[in-house]
C-alpha cells in the first residue's frame, strides 16, 4: 500500500511538474533573413522551416501578420495573404525596387490558409536603420584584457579564461584587431579538453592551445554586393594557434611568442562573417565555410594556398535580443549563436559540431560564452537528438559556461536556487527533473514552485 501511494506521488508530481512549467510547443514554421538592413534596388532572402527537428525546409505560399512604419514613424499593422511569394525548399529571395520608400517591417509568418500559430518575429528594415542595433556598440575590441571564470562540465572543472584585443595593424590588405584567449588549465576555453575529442584529435595536444583570431572590424567590399551582403560586416580572415603556458598562463608575450605557434588557418570571405552592423530580430546566415589551411607556422600568412580537396563546413550564425540573468547584471543582451562542424552536422549524425552562444551587452561587450558539442560519439548526442542544437533558443545543459568575471559573485543563498546563480528559473526547475526520484526532490519542487521567478 505505502508503494502504491508513493508511486502515485511520484506520478502526480510528473503531470504537475510538466503541466506548470514546460512549454508547450505548437506547430509554427521558423524563419531567419540574412539582412536586417537592405538598400532599395537590393534584395534579402528568407530561410523558412517547416520543422527544426527534423530539419525540413518549407515549401508553400504564406500568409503574414505585419506591422510596417514609415520613416516619419507612422505605422500600420495587417494580417492577409501574403502576394504570390512562392517559398520553395526553405528558401526565398525577395527583391526590393530602386524606388522603395525608406521603412521597416516587423513580421510574423504561418502556412497559407493553415491554422498553425505564428512563426518567430522577423525584422526587415529599407533604406533606414531606426529599430535596429548597431552592433559596434556590443562587439566592443578592448585593448585591455578582461577576465572570464568558467566550468567545464564535462570535465568537471573550473577555469579562468582572459579575453582581450591587440592593437590594430595591416595584415594582408586589411586592417585587423586580433582577439585573444589565454586559459590557465586544459579544461579551460578556448578549444577546451573534452574525453569524446581525444581519440580524433590527438589526445591531449589540442587542449593545449591557446588563440590570436584575426578580425576586420566592420568593412564592406563591393566584390560582395553579388553576393547580397551590402551592409557592412565584422569578419575573420584567419587565426594562429599557439602552445600555452601553465606556469605563467596570462603572460601574453609568453603564450603568443612566434616559437610557441603550432598551426595557422586563413579564411574566405564570405567564411566566418560574425555579425553585420545591423542587426535586428531573426537574423541570421549560413555559409559552407572552407579553409587555407591548417598550414605550418613558418608559412606566409597572407599566401597560405587553399587546400581545395579539403571538404566545405558549416558556419551558421543567428542573432537575437533577448534578457539575460546574472549575478550582478540582469537585462537586455545581444545574442549570438554560432554554429560551425563538418558539412550537414545537423542533419547527418555521423558529422562533428558544435553551438556556441556569445552574449554581449550594450557598452559593455562580451559578458558570457556557453558551448555544446554534438557528434557521434557515445557521451554525447548527434545534432537532431539533442534539442540544445536546435530547438532551444537557450542552452539548457552546456558542456562549457564562461562568465565575464566582474559580473559575479557568491550569491545570498535563495530557497529553491539549485544551481547557485542567485536565481529561481528554469535551470533550477531542470536540474530537479534531472534528479528525479531522489528523495528531496518533492521537497525541492515545492520550494522551487514558492520562489519561482525570485
Amino acid at each position: 500500500m505505502k508503494k502504491t501511494i508513493a508511486t502515485s506521488i511520484c506520478f502526480f508530481l510528473i503531470l504537475f511538474i510538466t503541466s506548470v512549467l514546460s512549454p508547450v510547443f505548437a506547430e509554427s514554421l521558423y524563419i531567419r533573413t540574412d539582412k536586417s538592413h537592405v538598400e532599395p534596388g537590393s534584395f534579402y532572402n528568407l530561410t523558412v522551416l517547416s520543422s527544426r527537428v527534423p530539419f525540413v525546409g518549407y515549401t508553400g505560399l504564406l500568409d503574414v501578420n505585419v506591422t510596417s512604419c514609415t520613416q516619419a514613424g507612422v505605422c500600420n499593422t495587417t494580417t492577409s495573404p501574403w502576394g504570390n511569394y512562392q517559398v520553395q525548399g526553405g528558401s526565398l529571395r525577395l527583391d526590393i525596387a530602386t524606388d522603395f520608400a525608406p521603412s521597416y517591417f516587423r513580421a510574423r509568418f504561418k502556412p497559407r490558409g493553415s491554422s498553425w500559430d505564428w512563426s518567430n518575429e522577423i525584422q526587415i528594415n529599407v533604406g533606414m536603420t531606426q529599430g535596429l542595433e548597431n552592433t559596434q556598440d556590443y562587439w566592443l575590441l578592448p585593448s585591455s584584457p578582461v577576465e572570464y571564470t568558467g566550468t567545464n562540465f564535462a570535465d568537471n572543472k573550473d577555469f579562468k579564461t582572459v579575453i582581450g584585443f591587440k592593437a590594430p595593424t595591416p595584415l594582408c590588405n586589411e586592417t585587423v584587431s586580433t582577439m585573444y584567449f589565454m586559459k590557465n588549465n586544459q579544461s579551460g576555453y578556448w578549444d577546451p579538453h573534452v574525453s569524446w575529442y581525444d581519440p580524433i584529435r590527438g589526445g591531449q595536444g589540442y587542449s593545449q592551445q591557446n588563440l590570436l583570431w584575426h578580425l576586420v572590424p566592420w568593412q564592406k567590399k563591393d566584390s560582395w554586393k553579388a553576393l547580397g551582403y551590402d551592409d557592412e560586416y565584422l569578419t575573420s580572415i584567419g587565426h594562429g594557434r599557439y602552445s600555452y603556458n601553465p606556469a605563467d598562463p596570462f603572460n601574453l608575450a609568453i603564450n603568443f611568442n612566434s616559437s610557441q605557434m603550432t598551426a595557422q588557418d586563413r579564411y574566405q570571405f564570405p567564411n566566418y562573417v560574425l555579425s553585420p552592423k545591423w542587426v535586428g530580430i531573426g537574423w541570421g546566415i549560413g555559409v559552407d565555410s572552407r579553409s587555407f589551411g591548417p598550414r605550418l607556422p613558418g608559412e606566409d600568412f597572407c599566401n597560405l594556398p587553399l587546400d581545395e580537396t579539403r571538404p566545405t563546413g558549416t558556419w551558421v550564425v543567428h542573432a537575437d535580443i533577448l534578457t539575460i540573468n546574472l549575478p550582478l547584471y540582469h537585462g537586455p543582451a545581444l545574442r549570438y549563436k554560432y554554429y560551425e562542424g563538418g558539412q550537414n552536422f545537423v542533419i547527418d549524425a555521423t558529422k562533428w559540431g558544435l553551438r556556441e552562444d556569445w552574449y554581449f551587452v550594450k557598452n559593455m561587450g562580451l559578458v558570457k560564452i556557453e558551448a555544446k558539442y554534438f557528434g557521434p560519439a557515445s557521451e554525447i548526442k548527434s545534432c537532431q537528438n539533442d534539442d540544445d542544437c536546435l530547438m532551444n533558443e537557450v542552452m539548457t545543459s552546456p558542456h562549457i559556461r564562461l562568465i565575464r568575471s566582474d559580473l559575479l559573485t557568491t550569491p545570498t543563498p535563495k530557497p529553491g536556487d539549485l544551481d547557485g546563480d542567485g536565481h529561481v528559473d528554469i535551470h533550477d526547475y531542470n536540474k530537479i527533473v534531472a534528479n528525479f526520484g531522489n528523495p528531496y526532490t518533492i521537497f525541492d519542487y515545492n520550494v522551487l514552485v514558492e520562489n519561482f521567478g525570485k
